[in-house]
């Protein structure tokens, strides 16, 4: 299992520039969210996508999302309405640690434990 390998794959899956325009700030359960269309239909492709690649490229594709959504949102409230792709490392490696704690990641956690011990570098 090559992570380094797959979050490339998995990045390279959204385009370089990402268009937010149609974006709104919303008020949600956790405060004031953000939506897009553009950027969610963006998210279903690349899921679709991934689904095909296997479980980590799969698992890699949302939480890229998760964390661009972050810069999607902080973006457009500086009314910055296109983002690149490039990730906060320190956020995908939160939200990665975070999902691989739910329901049904327990082998994919056993996994990335025993690759942090071999290699750390999924960058």
């Amino acid at each position: 299992m090559n992570l380094k390998k797959i979050f490339r794959e998995a990045l390279e899956l959204y385009p370089t520039f990402i268009d937010i325009s149609d974006g709104e700030l919303i008020l949600d359960v956790e405060g004031q969210g953000f939506m897009s269309r553009k950027f969610v239909g963006l998210y279903e492709i690349a899921e679709d996508i991934a689904k095909s690649k296997g479980d980590w490229h799969e698992l890699f594709v949302w939480i890229i999302f998760q964390t661009l959504h972050e810069k999607a949102k902080n973006s457009f409230k500086q009314n910055i309405f296109t983002i690149t792709r490039e990730v906060d490392q320190n956020m995908f490696m939160n939200f990665l640690k975070l999902n691989l704690k739910e329901d049904g990641y327990e082998n994919m956690l056993r996994d990335f434990a025993e690759y942090e011990k071999s290699t750390k570098d999924i960058f």
